[in-house]
């Protein structure tokens, strides 16, 4: 079977870590999820439980306004309202990226990890050793040295 749900959306408010009695870290995201039905665009809330140290990361790195990527399971809890227990899902991440620039004075607008490793787009086209992609992994010119296009005759 499978229980999977995946989101981006934008943080609306900071991430407020919490522990549990046990001592585990806990965190919600609040996210709101942006879509357009027809011309009209929509917006839904949920909020996304976060356990570990995955919530300690996204309380330490994540601000209102940041837009994460979330992989989660649903989990459905009864709640009593009224003297009835009805069923409400949750959502509990498995995985959580931060997308976008951070919201920092660093002037950085680049992905931050929190891991200290640089961002994909660093990596691939970034002037601090980044590979090329477009160059030819086997060395020399992608056309046999002929500088016009391949596709020509």
């Amino acid at each position: 079977m499978l229980n999977e749900c995946r989101f981006i959306g934008n943080l609306t408010k900071d991430v407020e870590l919490r522990h549990t009695t046990e001592g585990t870290p806990v965190a919600n995201l609040d996210l709101a999820l942006n879509y357009f039905a027809g011309n009209e665009k929509k917006t839904e809330y949920i909020q996304i439980t976060v356990w570990k140290k995955r919530a300690e990361d996204c309380a330490k790195f994540l601000t209102k306004g940041r837009q994460v990527y979330v992989e989660a399971k649903v989990v459905v809890r009864k709640r009593n309202f009224d003297g009835k227990n009805i069923p409400v899902p949750e959502f509990h991440a498995d995985n959580v990226l931060f997308l976008g620039p951070a919201n920092s004075n660093s002037g950085n607008d680049a992905p931050q990890d929190p891991f200290g490793n640089q961002s994909p787009h660093e990596q691939v086209f970034g002037q601090s050793g980044g590979v090329n992609p477009f160059s030819n992994p086997f060395g020399g010119s992608a056309n046999g040295g002929n500088n016009q296009n391949p596709f020509q005759r």
